[in-house]
């Protein structure tokens, strides 16, 4: 697969009420976790691939997500058959990227003045 992505579009997304789909949310800054989800995101989507243009929608909901929450990769130059397989491949791996950072649990923030582990 490539090594450099410049030229690359690269775009994922998520539905805030997916997000805490199976985290204890008791303590957790909801709004805050999912701006640093994004955050995180886009660094380790970076990291994954140098070079493409990178974007990660939020929004607000639950269930199916909605087509700009869809993940997508583009080739430089347009559309060829050729490259579709190469595309496919990436958005498989910007799942794995996603699925990875969630299951870290790195991203969850504590509220201000919650309770701690201590």
């Amino acid at each position: 697969m490539t090594c450099d992505y410049t030229g690359w579009k690269i775009r994922t997304g998520f539905l805030d009420g997916n997000l805490f789909y199976g985290q204890v949310v008791e303590g957790i800054d909801e709004e805050a976790s999912a701006a640093r989800y994004t955050e995180m995101l886009e660094e380790d989507l970076q990291r994954a691939f140098p070079g493409a243009e990178i974007r990660v929608v939020q929004d607000s909901g639950s269930r199916s997500l909605p087509y700009p929450c869809h993940t997508r990769a583009y080739a430089p130059n347009g559309f060829s058959e050729d490259r579709l397989d190469e595309e496919l491949a990436v958005e498989k791996e910007v799942v794995a990227v996603s699925n990875c950072l969630w299951a870290s649990g790195a991203w969850l923030v504590k509220r201000e003045g919650g309770d701690s582990d201590e």
